[in-house]
C-alpha cells in the first residue's frame, strides 16, 4: 500500500522526494467508540447543604457575614457608596435616612477586625465601592413589615381591579353578566427552601 507522491513545493525544486503514506488501521473513531461512556451527575445540589458555597475560583463569598456574627439587636448589610470609583451620595443618604450607619474596623469590641479590611483599620469597612452598615434590628423588622404590607395591598388592589372588571387596556365590556361570571382569581401556595444564611 505504499505509494510515492511528489507534493507542488517539491516539483518546483526539481528532484521530487518520495513521501510513504501507509493507511492507519486504528482511527480516533475507534478508539473513542470502544471506551466506556462517562457518567456525569448533572443534579444541583440540596440548598440546605450549601453552607458557605466556594464559587468558581474557590473562594468564599467574601461579602457573607453568618448570622451568627452579627451583634445582638442589630442589622448589618452592604451599601453601595461608589459606582466605578465615583461616589453615589445619593444612595448613601438614601441609606442613612432608613437609619443605617457606617460601620468602622473597631466598632463592636472589633468583631470585624482583619475580617474584611487588614487588621487595626480605623476607618469604614468598604469593599469594592461597598460599605458595610449596621442599623437596629428593630428598624430592620419594622422596615420588612411594612413592605409585607404594601405588596399585600398591591395584591389586594389588582384583585379588586380584576373583579369588578377594572382592565385596563381590554376593548370589551367588562361589566357584562357572562364577562363577570367567568372572571375569576385563583390562589395558590407554594412551598420553597430558602437556605439559611
Amino acid at each position: 500500500m505504499d505509494e510515492v507522491k511528489t507534493l507542488p513545493s517539491q516539483r518546483k525544486r526539481g528532484r521530487p522526494k518520495k513521501v510513504t503514506l501507509t493507511p492507519r488501521t486504528d482511527s480516533i473513531r475507534d478508539t473513542v467508540r470502544n471506551e466506556a461512556p462517562v457518567k456525569l451527575d448533572l443534579r444541583a445540589p440540596d440548598p440546605r447543604d450549601w453552607g458557605e458555597y466556594p464559587d468558581d475560583d474557590g473562594v468564599v463569598d467574601r461579602f457573607h457575614i453568618p448570622k451568627s456574627m452579627f451583634p445582638e439587636g442589630f442589622d448589618l448589610r452592604w451599601v453601595r457608596t461608589a459606582t466605578a470609583g465615583k461616589p453615589d451620595p445619593g444612595n448613601i443618604g438614601e441609606a442613612q435616612r432608613k437609619g443605617w450607619q457606617v460601620v468602622n474596623g473597631q466598632d463592636f469590641q472589633g468583631l470585624f477586625d482583619g475580617m474584611f479590611m487588614p487588621k487595626g483599620h480605623k476607618g469604614p469597612i468598604e469593599i469594592d465601592g461597598l460599605t458595610l452598615h449596621v442599623r437596629p434590628l428593630t428598624f430592620s423588622i419594622k422596615a420588612k413589615m411594612r413592605d409585607h404590607r404594601n405588596a399585600v395591598e398591591q395584591v389586594r388592589r389588582k384583585e379588586a381591579d380584576m373583579r369588578g372588571g377594572n382592565l385596563p387596556g381590554v376593548g370589551f365590556d367588562t361589566q357584562h353578566p357572562t364577562v363577570r361570571s367567568i372572571t375569576k382569581v385563583n390562589k395558590t401556595i407554594e412551598t420553597i427552601v430558602v437556605p439559611d444564611a
